[in-house]
């Protein structure tokens, strides 16, 4: 049975440094597994209707709107172009990007990173580029592997539809791409790429060219990847990422955490670790949030086929420990945060927003995220959550010393129409 395609945006960890993309049902089996009935769900596991809230009625009431109180769209095209380099680290809040697009791609001299390559070479924080020359994009072959800064790639002979590239310059791998072929009725493939400074633009057309569907991926600015993304054009920003770093041991902010624990006890919730929880329980949670917080770039079309996917994921990599759910006094759940992922060292918990217009929805959620800092300090920590979640951005905007990250802020972005030549799994261009 073909996949449905789940995104989310960090949480896997093949992601690594680069911000590739996180294809849940793609990169959490390399073959596509036959789904149970939709009746598997025990009934005696599922939260019941009184813990849930009737959250649809709440969202449908208005357009979703910004920390500010604006409303939001959250698919835009980017008609100006910036550079990669010009979002600055310091960042406060990240959210006036725009990324590189126009129609036109740019051309560059042939370049890679100085210094030895191939194996055991990161692409992904490779030296300064120099000129190089004798340039090819051709098939991944088993040779090829393991390529640091890109886990996710495997032989291109072995993957049946989706293709698995390498840029190669004088014999030295410098650029590695994954495109993982959808089902049928998916509106996207996704998209994974890792290279050195100056390269990647050529090996990313070849991916695009493979198939007239759009291609999805995940891109942080200041990248090599931001740069192979820009010189390649076409782009839409469908969905952006907000800076979520946070310094989970300094004195400032186990401060703010302690005194949202407070004021949540003042409201009468009650937070409770995701361990005296089910997973069904907690997908019930997941679920409730996921799907409207993906209306706008990458609508669910088949919830029970998504939730299996998740199931899957959340029985391997959910971290209950690090995990809370906070419930009013009436014992309704309000929200929670979920640590779905460990990317190159860093935590990646999300806040799920399951109902984010209950009256104290606010101090529920930072009660959450304030709980997680806690559980895991001092280890670093990347939360993960959309620009247009207004829940989501008021309670990042309370935490003391946020800033841009490894991960954060980041863009999913989609691109289609461009003109290039795809490359035949004898490694032709065709």
């Amino acid at each position: 049975m073909a996949s449905t395609t789940v995104v989310s945006p960090l949480s896997h960890a093949a992601s690594a440094a680069q911000g590739c993309c996180v294809v849940v049902p793609a990169t959490v089996s390399r073959r596509s597994r036959p789904m149970p009935p939709s009746s598997w769900r025990p009934d005696a596991e599922r939260l019941t209707a009184a813990q849930l809230p009737d959250i649809q009625a709440a969202r449908n009431a208005g357009p979703r709107r910004s920390s500010d109180g604006q409303p939001v769209d959250s698919t835009r095209t980017a008609a100006a172009v910036t550079s990669p380099a010009a979002s600055s680290p310091s960042m406060p809040t990240g959210c006036s990007r725009r990324w590189v697009s126009g129609g036109t791609a740019t051309t560059v001299a042939p370049t890679c990173a100085s210094g030895p390559a191939g194996k055991g070479q990161d692409l992904a924080r490779a030296t300064p580029a120099v000129p190089r020359c004798s340039m090819t994009v051709r098939p991944c072959l088993v040779s090829d592997l393991p390529v640091d800064g890109a886990p996710w790639m495997e032989p291109d002979a072995d993957l049946g539809e989706s293709r698995s590239l390498v840029e190669e310059v004088d014999g030295e791998v410098v650029a590695a791409g994954l495109r993982r072929r959808g089902a049928p009725d998916d509106d996207v493939d996704l998209v994974e790429l890792a290279c050195r400074p100056g390269r990647g633009a050529d090996l990313l057309k070849a991916l695009v060219a493979e198939d007239d569907r759009p291609v999805m991926l995940r891109v942080v600015p200041g990248t090599p990847k931001a740069e192979a993304v820009a010189v390649v054009g076409h782009v839409e920003v469908m969905q952006s990422l907000p800076p979520g770093a946070i310094p989970t041991d300094h004195p400032d902010v186990l401060a703010w955490s302690h005194e949202r624990l407070s004021a949540a006890e003042l409201e009468r919730l009650t937070l409770t670790p995701a361990t005296d929880f089910t997973v069904e329980q907690l997908l019930d949670l997941w679920m409730v949030a996921y799907v409207p917080a993906h209306e706008g770039f990458l609508p669910v079309k088949d919830a029970d086929a998504t939730r299996e996917k998740f199931r899957r994921w959340f029985a391997e990599r959910l971290d209950r420990e690090s995990s809370f759910v906070a419930r009013d006094g009436d014992g309704h759940v309000v929200a929670a945060t979920m640590m779905t992922a460990e990317i190159d060292g860093v935590l990646v918990p999300n806040l799920v927003e399951v109902w984010p217009g209950h009256p104290v929805a606010e101090t529920a959620a930072s009660a959450c995220v304030a709980a997680t800092v806690l559980a895991v300090s001092p280890r670093p920590v990347e939360f993960e959550g959309h620009v247009d979640q207004a829940l989501y951005m008021g309670v990042m905007e309370m935490v003391p010393h946020r800033s841009a990250g490894v991960l954060t802020p980041m863009d999913m972005v989609r691109i289609q129409g461009v003109e290039g030549a795809s490359v035949s799994r004898s490694g032709q261009t065709e």
